[in-house]
């Protein structure tokens, strides 16, 4: 309910839309937006954009899936955190490698929270906390899939190896 200086008013007797002349303060609760599609509008700004509207934000963990593009691997820990910003996703991976196995070529991680565009490229950094400390690349090439490679292209997987990456990309 809104505190008008002679009574209260309830959401009933609203017209939409609502203007006030000056900032408005939540001393408590949250402003809920209670309609998908809608969010916070930045069109008074000047801008060359398609849109302006922030209409989702979202974090959370997620929990990768590894493979090997060639033969096995086995992990003993695959974990992630992902923020999404209106339809731009970062994710943050950690892998540690337990056994190779047959395992060969780049690794493989589906499972991702929201897929990529089809229409745009990403990539991402990562590093190999072992002995040797190389740098990897993180890159999709699929909507659902991207994977984590050397950027010789020769990564194959360790065992012991500890993976560690963050990738940038839109939904």
């Amino acid at each position: 309910m809104l505190k008008s200086a002679s009574k209260l008013v309830s959401a009933s007797q609203l017209i939409t839309p609502i203007s006030l002349a000056g900032d408005v303060t939540l001393s408590t609760g949250n402003l809920i937006v209670g309609t998908s599609g809608k969010g916070i509008d930045f069109s008074a700004t000047s801008g060359t954009g398609t849109s302006e509207l922030l209409a989702d934000y979202e974090e959370g963990t997620w929990t990768p899936t590894v493979a090997s593009t060639v033969g096995t691997i086995t992990t003993v820990t695959s974990s992630g955190i992902y923020t999404k910003v209106g339809r731009q996703v970062t994710l943050t991976v950690k892998v540690t490698i337990v056994a190779a196995g047959t395992g060969s070529g780049n690794l493989s991680i589906t499972n991702v929270p929201f897929n990529f565009s089809a229409t745009d490229t990403y990539a991402g950094c990562g590093r190999e906390v072992n002995n040797t400390g190389n740098a990897l690349q993180l890159a999709n090439y699929t909507t659902s899939a991207m994977y984590m490679q050397r950027y010789d292209n020769a990564y194959q997987g360790a065992t012991g190896d500890v993976l560690i990456g963050t990738i940038t990309y839109f939904v």
